[in-house]
């Protein structure tokens, strides 16, 4: 129950605090008056009138910082919610889908295979890409429910079409789940051979965080037959080393180094020392982010097995494999930042 605890008003600033079910609130109300015919406000003197603003709540017994941080998380609390209800209805209505971006021969530009990437459909036809989706659902604890939704989806696919292999990404808590590798085993039990033609991405930053637990689950993907790719190398600080113990089969060169080749002598060199070391341990490697043909060439020059990027096609929701199927892409809004960011 609202009760007045303190209202003041002075100058063309007025105050008003109250207690609320324990909570103090405020709201500040800044007063035009007419001079002259003209309209003046207060807020000409910014600073000034924040610092009589601060003082008179101060009076009032009112922490400014505190009010506006209470404010503040309320807000963020009510985006939070907002955006767990419209993932978890998009997963229960099935309107998480998946992208395909080509991997190719960097010699034939053949594609390898396609990297499946999440989207989810909005309800007027939009489509929101990973990046709007993924570091939100980490932050509220949806991401294995995702990863999960994402993996059925690539799993029916290459059990669908079987001269295709694609490639997903998973979270770090994935890797991790147990709820994650009984799904896994179950489907691979499910639909003998697609296993082979499954790849696994996993980020640097994950191969890094406890390389034990990490080359278990490297095993036990190897064991089905699928291979491992770590993504996004370069930017964290795995060594060579850790490579090798760690048995991936593929590492995809983090595309900011890739994109300038072409201009930077220091990413040139960077990224031809990263493919000459990958191939002395026996291990594929894939450029990111690839623009156009004289990066290409550099690249097919140094023995780098695989492009990916704008140039060889990014992803789209048609799949290659299905003649004459296509979606069309209509772009969503991003989805509202969530968990205090």
């Amino acid at each position: 129950m609202a009760r007045p605890r303190r209202s003041r008003s002075g100058g063309r600033a007025q105050l008003h605090a109250r207690e609320v079910d324990g909570h103090v609130e405020g709201d500040i109300h800044i007063v035009r008056e007419q001079v002259q015919g003209h309209v003046r406000e207060e807020l000409d003197d910014l600073p000034v009138v924040e610092a009589r603003v601060a003082q008179r709540l101060h009076l009032g017994g009112v922490d400014l910082a505190a009010l506006l941080d209470h404010r503040e998380r309320e807000a963020q609390r009510r985006v939070n919610i907002r955006v767990t209800d419209e993932i978890v209805t998009a997963l229960n209505e099935r309107r998480i889908v998946m992208a395909y971006e080509p991997v190719v021969s960097t010699v034939s530009r053949q594609p390898a295979f396609h990297e499946c990437l999440v989207r989810m459909r909005q309800e007027d036809g939009a489509y929101s890409l990973s990046p709007d989706i993924v570091p939100v659902a980490e932050k509220l604890g949806l991401i294995r429910l995702v990863d999960h939704r994402v993996l059925e989806l690539v799993v029916a696919e290459l059990a669908d079409s079987p001269q295709t292999r694609l490639s997903l990404n998973i979270s770090p808590d994935t890797t991790m789940d147990p709820d994650w590798w009984a799904s896994i085993e179950s489907l691979m039990r499910a639909y003998p051979g697609v296993a082979e033609r499954l790849i696994v991405e996993i980020t640097e930053t994950v191969a890094i965080q406890d390389l034990d637990d990490v080359r278990g689950f490297v095993t036990r993907l190897k064991n089905f037959g699928s291979r491992i790719a770590i993504d996004d190398f370069g930017a964290g600080y795995t060594s060579f080393r850790n490579l090798r113990k760690l048995g991936v089969d593929i590492v995809k060169i983090d595309g900011a180094f890739v994109q300038n080749i072409p201009r930077s002598s220091d990413d040139r060199a960077f990224v031809q020392t990263l493919i000459d070391l990958a191939h002395r341990l026996g291990i594929k490697t894939v450029a990111e982010w690839v623009q156009d043909e004289e990066s290409a060439a550099l690249l097919q020059g140094w023995g780098c097995d695989y492009i990916q990027g704008r140039l060889t096609g990014l992803a789209s929701l048609t799949k290659p494999w299905a003649a004459g199927e296509s979606i069309p892409l209509k772009s969503a809004m991003p989805i509202a930042a969530a968990a205090g960011d």
